[in-house]
């Protein structure tokens, strides 16, 4: 049906295909279906960038893994002989460090590797959160801007206060109780989705500015509360940024710096627990 609904049959396919359709006329509705999914995916995807390097790490994934298998391969049947794990201790030594060698290259790929799986509508949006939050950031960075921001709201009480208002659900953006990292002022904006959202910024004594986004979380995305979340700008096709994402209490936090020396100091001093998955 996949192929009918593609116009890809060949001449003998298409006789079966109509002895099909003679027989079960609800077929033709299946392949409807099909058509208008692909239509309607088409428009979804037509103006999503394809990110930068995509198809090279894709490759590159791929290589690794046959690569990979071959190596498995090759040792294998000296693997098998009891003599390969009774010869002098050195032997036994580097044999040992490559078991555990290749027990970190399965972990680390597995993580790599983790993810949460996307509709192409929810790429969409994805792709469009990245460009207007990093933009955003970029923006806010230079002084003038800051100024301009710091004159809404310059703390973070004032700032959790209108924001709770306008959801409808509890705001409390982080705090460093030491003070190292300080809300710098924060005020409404237009994060993309359904429902009002806020900006605020942090400076820090070390390291970058770091911005963080509040909106209501209306499922744009499948992210679960008590989760941390990654999102790589460089993966939508964008450079120089890194976003966090965590949701609490109906409301969801996107924290967005430059990839800079201190970065991850900062966000541990706001309390931001390391990312478990990527979106």
């Amino acid at each position: 049906m996949r192929r009918a609904a593609d116009g890809e049959l060949s001449a003998t396919d298409q006789a079966r295909f109509d002895d099909l359709l003679a027989g079960d006329p609800s077929i033709a509705h299946q392949v409807a279906f099909e058509q208008r999914l692909r239509e309607s995916t088409g428009r979804t995807m037509a103006d999503v960038a394809v990110p930068t390097g995509l198809a090279d790490r894709v490759s590159a994934a791929i290589q690794a893994d046959e690569d990979l298998g071959a190596s498995l391969e090759e040792i294998a049947e000296q693997t098998r002989r009891p003599s390969f794990w009774s010869r002098t201790s050195i032997r036994s030594a580097a044999a040992a460090v490559f078991v555990l060698g290749l027990s970190a290259a399965l972990i680390y790929q597995a993580t790599r590797l983790s993810s949460v799986p996307l509709d192409p509508g929810q790429m969409a949006y994805r792709q469009q959160l990245a460009g207007f939050l990093t933009g955003q950031h970029d923006r806010f960075c230079d002084d003038i801007a800051k100024d301009a921001l710091k004159t809404l709201m310059s703390d973070s009480a004032s700032f959790e206060a209108l924001m709770t208002s306008s959801f409808g659900h509890p705001v409390d953006v982080p705090e460093s109780p030491a003070k190292e990292v300080r809300f710098a002022g924060g005020g409404p904006c237009h994060v993309p989705g359904d429902g009002p959202s806020g900006h605020g910024v942090y400076r820090a004594d070390f390291g970058p500015e770091i911005s963080v986004f509040v909106k209501p979380d209306n499922g744009e995305l499948p992210l679960k509360p008590g989760r941390t979340y990654a999102l790589k700008t460089k993966e939508c096709g964008l450079e120089g940024a890194q976003i966090l994402a965590l949701v609490k209490d109906g409301v969801i936090y996107y924290f967005v710096f430059n990839e800079a020396p201190g970065c991850q100091k900062a966000l541990q001093a706001l309390g931001v627990a390391a990312p478990s998955a990527k979106f």
